[in-house]
C-alpha cells in the first residue's frame, strides 16, 4: 500500500509539473545550457553575451519560447525595438502562456514603433486572453488616438 501511495503521489507529481515540463521537453540540453548561460550573462548585463548565447539556443532549438522572451527582452533594453517585436512576436506564437504581459507589451511596442493597427491586434489578443490586465484600456485608447491623429491631422 506504501509503494502505491508513493506511486501515486510521483504520478501526480509529474501530472501537475507536466505543464512547465512540456516547454523544456521540446528543448535540447545544448539550447537549456546556452539559455542558462545567457541568463547569467543578462544578470551582469553582458548584453552581446547574452544575445549570443540566446541565438545559440534559438539555432538548436526554434520553439524554445523562453529563450525567445530573453531574446526580445534584451534587445528592448538594447532599445533596438524593431528587432524586439519579431523576436517577441516569436516567443508569443511559440507560447503565450509564459508571460502573461506578452500581449500587452508587444501592444505598447507596436505603439512605440509607429505600428498602430500591429499595437490593436495585440490589444486584441490581451482583452481575449488576459482581460484582467487593465493596462490595456490605457494603450487602446493612445493607439485609437494616435490612428485617429495620423487620419486627420490638426492643422494651424
Amino acid at each position: 500500500m506504501r509503494k502505491l501511495n508513493l506511486f501515486l503521489t510521483v504520478l501526480s507529481a509529474i501530472v501537475i509539473s507536466l505543464t512547465s515540463e512540456e516547454v523544456t521537453a521540446q528543448v535540447s540540453r545544448s539550447a537549456q545550457r546556452s539559455y542558462e548561460k545567457a541568463l547569467d550573462a543578462y544578470a551582469v548585463r553582458d548584453f552581446s553575451q547574452t544575445i549570443t548565447e540566446l541565438e545559440k539556443a534559438v539555432n538548436k532549438s526554434p520553439n524554445y519560447a523562453l529563450a525567445w522572451f530573453l531574446l526580445a527582452q534584451t534587445h528592448r533594453d538594447l532599445t533596438q525595438d524593431s528587432i524586439a517585436i519579431i523576436e517577441l512576436k516569436k516567443a508569443l506564437n511559440i507560447d503565450d502562456s509564459l508571460y502573461k504581459r506578452g500581449w500587452l507589451e508587444l501592444a505598447e511596442l507596436c505603439w512605440i514603433s509607429g505600428d498602430y493597427d500591429s499595437g490593436i491586434a495585440a490589444l486584441d489578443m490581451v482583452v481575449k486572453k488576459h482581460r484582467e490586465l487593465k493596462q490595456y484600456k490605457w494603450v487602446r485608447a493612445g493607439l485609437e488616438f494616435s490612428i485617429k491623429s495620423i487620419k486627420s491631422p490638426m492643422s494651424r
